[in-house]
C-alpha cells in the first residue's frame, strides 16, 4: 500500500511539473510564452533600474511567413519557426530572452546594454541571423524580419505600453519594406 502511494505520489509530481512547464513554454518552440515573458519583463525593468543600465524589449513579425503556410503548408511553416527560434537564439547574449508569442510573432528582452548603440547592434544582428538562415534551401519563399523595438528606461512605462510601443515600431518596419529593425521614438 506504502510503495502504491509512493508511487502515486512521484507520478503526480511529475505530472504537475509537466503541466507547469507546458503552461510556461510554447509546445512547438520549446521557448517561453507570452506569460513567462510578462513576468520575466517586470523583472527586467526592475534590473534596468537598479543596475541603471538599458533594457530593449523588441518584438518581431516574420515577413513573407504567411505564403509559406498558405503555398507549402503548416507542417513547414513550423519548420521555418523553429529555425527562426534557434536563428535569434544564437544571436543574442545568454543573459537576453526570447520568447514566442504566437503565430509568427516573437519578442526579445536585452538586458544591461550600456548604450542605444550596443541595442541595435544586437538587434540587427537577430535581423541578419533571420534573414541568413531561414532561407538556406528555399530560394522561392523566402522570410525576413520586421523588428521593433523600445529601451527601457527611456521608454520609462508599464510592460504593457513598452510591449504596445515596441509593437508599433514593429509594424513602422513593415510599411518601410521589413528585413529592417526601427526603434520606437
Amino acid at each position: 500500500m506504502f510503495a502504491a502511494l509512493t508511487g502515486s505520489a512521484i507520478y503526480r509530481e511529475a505530472l504537475e511539473t509537466r503541466l507547469e512547464n507546458l503552461s510556461l513554454t510554447d509546445p512547438l518552440t520549446s521557448l517561453p510564452n507570452r506569460r513567462t515573458f510578462m513576468l520575466r519583463l517586470v523583472d527586467a525593468q526592475k534590473r534596468a533600474c537598479r543596475t541603471q543600465s538599458l533594457m530593449a524589449l523588441a518584438v518581431i513579425d516574420l515577413d513573407g511567413f504567411k505564403q509559406i503556410n498558405d503555398e507549402l503548408g503548416h507542417a513547414a511553416g513550423d519548420q521555418r519557426l523553429l529555425l527562426v527560434a534557434h536563428a535569434i537564439q544564437s544571436a543574442i547574449r545568454d543573459i537576453d530572452m526570447v520568447a514566442r508569442f504566437g503565430g509568427d510573432e516573437f519578442v526579445v528582452i536585452l538586458e544591461a546594454l550600456r548604450s542605444t548603440q550596443e541595442a541595435l547592434s544586437i538587434l540587427n544582428r537577430i535581423v541578419i541571423a533571420i534573414s541568413i538562415n531561414c532561407n538556406r534551401w528555399d530560394d522561392q519563399h523566402k522570410i525576413t524580419a520586421s523588428l521593433g523595438a523600445t529601451l527601457y528606461p527611456l521608454d520609462f512605462s508599464e510592460p504593457e505600453i513598452l510591449l504596445r510601443h515596441a509593437d508599433e515600431a514593429m509594424y513602422l518596419s513593415k510599411r518601410q519594406g521589413g528585413n529592417q529593425v526601427t526603434l520606437f521614438p
